[in-house]
């Protein structure tokens, strides 16, 4: 919501955030980063730069991320009603305390689901390491598809107790995630 008040502000924004990056109800740091990025381009163009200094996931947190954003010094009228056709899937799973070879299972879980529908899927691990990240252990995952028309859809999870093995995460952050896609629309449920 900050963001979307900035764009009316008087000079740039900055602040450093301490927290959760991921847990299993809002939308992961990643995910928010792509889309407002991409909303802000329709209505502005200003600037959106967000890192994760250190990740933290729920309940103990421990996460760090800065956001420096710009102010619009004139807003342009909005008509988003063509959602496009999905030219490419990008997704993050990341990882904090735990072995890096559960990222990889989920990743080739999400892959194999995605192959039978669309050859562009890239997804990128990141393993922090003690001092990288808060107390709690945990992974989780963030998918993005976007469209030709430059829509951004996103789908989030984080590794919790629904979930028994890490190709169970893969398999639902996928299906979850063709499930906002033939929902359609120019912007995600989350957002």
């Amino acid at each position: 919501m900050v963001s979307v008040l900035a764009i009316f502000g008087k000079s740039q924004l900055n602040l450093k955030l301490y927290g959760n990056t991921d847990d299993s109800i809002d939308q992961s740091v990643e995910s928010f980063g792509r889309v407002m990025d991409a909303l802000l381009k329709h209505v502005g163009g200003a600037q959106f730069d967000l890192k994760v200094r250190k990740r933290g996931y729920a309940p103990l947190g421990g996460g760090e991320v800065t956001l420096q954003q710009g102010f619009c010094r004139k807003l342009d009228a909005v008509t988003m009603i063509d959602e496009g056709k999905i030219k490419r899937v990008r997704g993050w799973v990341t990882s904090a305390k735990v072995s890096p070879q559960l990222t990889t299972r989920v990743v080739d879980k999400i892959r194999e689901v995605f192959n039978d529908y669309i050859p562009d899927v890239w997804i990128h691990t990141d393993h922090y390491k003690k001092g990288q990240c808060g107390d709690q252990a945990g992974y989780a995952v963030s998918l993005l598809a976007e469209t030709t028309t430059g829509v951004v859809l996103t789908k989030d999870f984080r590794f919790d107790e629904r979930f028994k093995l890490p190709e169970e995460l893969g398999q639902h952050v996928a299906y979850s995630m063709l499930d906002e896609i033939f929902t359609g629309g120019v912007v995600d449920s989350s957002n």
